[in-house]
């Protein structure tokens, strides 16, 4: 995760690191929260990733993703998946609950500029098939919008792989993890490096990949009511990718409103990829998205970016890492990665799973 102006510098939990461990897991976002609590190596400091970067949002994305799923996986599986992220959500409200979070409930606004109407044949078809969904969405014309929630206009992203330490294999121990700390041998590795995954199990290059999201928080010098207690908003576009210009446009803005401060995070980009953090652009676009003209005195108070991690396929990769994927021999690796920017909507689950895979267990 990078925060502008701010050099991170890397912590760690133990005076030192063990010799050995049976199971080592890399990364330390909310995937691998869930795999097991052993050893876990992360190259800066704890969820300095895409969970992170997100800005706390739990959002569930089946409208948009259904008929596609249909399409490729058949509506029985298609309605496994949503099932799953619905009750991804569930869990992870529910562990929050059991600290001291600030967990809110929300009714979120998802604002469409091109390919509506895919989006409302999803909608209707994930009503059809799925009786317990019916009451989920809410589509909204136009004139309602406006009225209701504010109607705003909208406009950026770039990837970096990040070494976090090198895995070869040893007679004594099925794997040895060479790190800036020392060495450490393991029975198994687990890797919950999202879209870092390509660089410790190469057979994923390209099929993963990364995203540098970002995030911004502004002060509106309360121009804007506060609606943060009950609505967070979405704006969706068409991805685009223009190789001359090396313009990226991921499809998605979100924003979210702290009901105490007034304070408003921003996240999602559409700019030149080397110019994917940029305060002064999200600056500009927040009050556009707010129907507001004049945007000098909202105060940019912080601004932050993190690596995710997204699949060709839009799904998730989870699962026993194969020597095709890794380059070498061995069973004892698992990934659990490629959660195409709906990490929230998927990880904790995942995680959970493939921790059942890792001791044998059957999983449906």
């Amino acid at each position: 995760m990078t925060i502008v102006g701010v050099k991170l510098r890397c912590t760690h939990n133990s005076p030192t690191l063990p010799e050995t461990t049976n199971i080592a897991i890399i990364g330390s976002g909310i995937t691998s929260l869930s795999v097991l609590t052993l050893t876990i190596l992360v190259a800066r400091t704890l969820c300095s990733g895409a969970t992170g970067r997100n800005g706390d949002q739990l959002t569930p994305n089946a409208g948009e993703m259904y008929l596609h799923l249909v399409s490729r996986y058949g509506s029985e599986v298609a309605a496994e998946i949503v099932r799953f992220t619905f009750e991804n959500l569930k869990r992870i409200r529910d562990l929050a609950g059991r600290e001291e979070s600030e967990v809110v409930e929300v009714e979120k606004v998802r604002v469409f500029l091109k390919e509506f109407e895919r989006f409302r044949r999803g909608v209707k078809a994930l009503k059809r098939d799925l009786e317990e969904f019916r009451g989920v969405y809410t589509v909204l014309e136009r004139g309602v919008l406006k009225v209701r929630f504010l109607y705003y206009g909208l406009d950026g992203a770039r990837g970096a792989l990040v070494p976090a330490g090198t895995v070869w294999p040893s007679p004594s121990h099925p794997y040895v993890l060479h790190t800036p700390r020392g060495c450490l041998r393991a029975t198994k590795i687990v890797h919950c490096t999202n879209g870092h995954v390509g660089h410790l199990i190469p057979g994923l290059r390209g099929q993963v990949y990364p995203f540098n999201g970002t995030m911004a928080v502004q002060d509106t010098n309360s121009a804007v009511t506060n609606r943060g207690a009950y609505l967070p908003w979405g704006f969706y576009y068409p991805a685009v990718y223009d190789r001359q210009s090396g313009r990226y446009g991921a499809g998605l803005y979100y924003l979210m409103q702290n009901a105490k401060t007034d304070h408003f995070f921003f996240g999602g980009e559409d700019t030149q990829v080397e110019q994917c953090l940029s305060s002064d652009d999200s600056q500009q676009k927040l009050p556009r998205f707010l129907g507001h003209d004049r945007s000098e005195e909202w105060k940019v108070i912080s601004a932050w970016s993190g690596i995710t991690g997204f699949s060709a396929d839009g799904l998730p990769v989870v699962g026993r890492a194969n020597a095709s994927m890794t380059g070498w021999q061995g069973d004892g690796e698992y990934v659990a990665a490629a959660f195409n920017g709906y990490g929230m909507a998927n990880c904790l689950l995942a995680g959970e799973a493939l921790a059942k895979m890792m001791l044998g267990e059957y999983v449906a």
